[in-house]
């Protein structure tokens, strides 16, 4: 089975990168939809978040980072404060990292099953 993932990873090389950028798309998506959420207060963090890929093409080596890109989304992220829940609710600490601890199962399998998809094999 490696075997042939490998052939066909060769033969289809942006499928692996494609399916990695969906998956950090939707950890980004699921930061902001569901609670925990990334608070709201101006937008800037929550327009912030971005998601990159990293190992090349093959199958094996890809890896996904994602995350918020302002200067205080790791104190928000970690430090404990009072989220107005009015304007925003579900709002609080922990908003990407309980998402990849609550679907990170659910993550790998739907990048396993995207890239069985692009490469002809489901």
């Amino acid at each position: 089975m490696k075997a042939r993932l490998d052939g066909l990873a060769r033969a289809y090389p942006g499928a692996t990168e494609r399916c990695a950028g969906g998956i950090g798309l939707q950890i980004i998506k699921d930061s902001l939809n569901e609670a925990p959420r990334a608070p709201l207060d101006t937008g800037t963090l929550r327009a912030s978040g971005t998601f990159q890929v990293f190992g090349g093409m093959h199958w094996r080596y890809a890896k996904v980072m994602a995350g918020f890109n302002t200067n205080y989304a790791a104190r928000v992220h970690q430090v404990p404060m009072n989220f107005n829940t009015t304007r925003m609710p579900g709002a609080g600490n922990y908003f990407l990292s309980a998402k990849l601890q609550r679907h990170a199962r659910d993550y790998v399998v739907s990048w396993t099953n995207c890239v069985a998809h692009n490469l002809g094999m489901a």
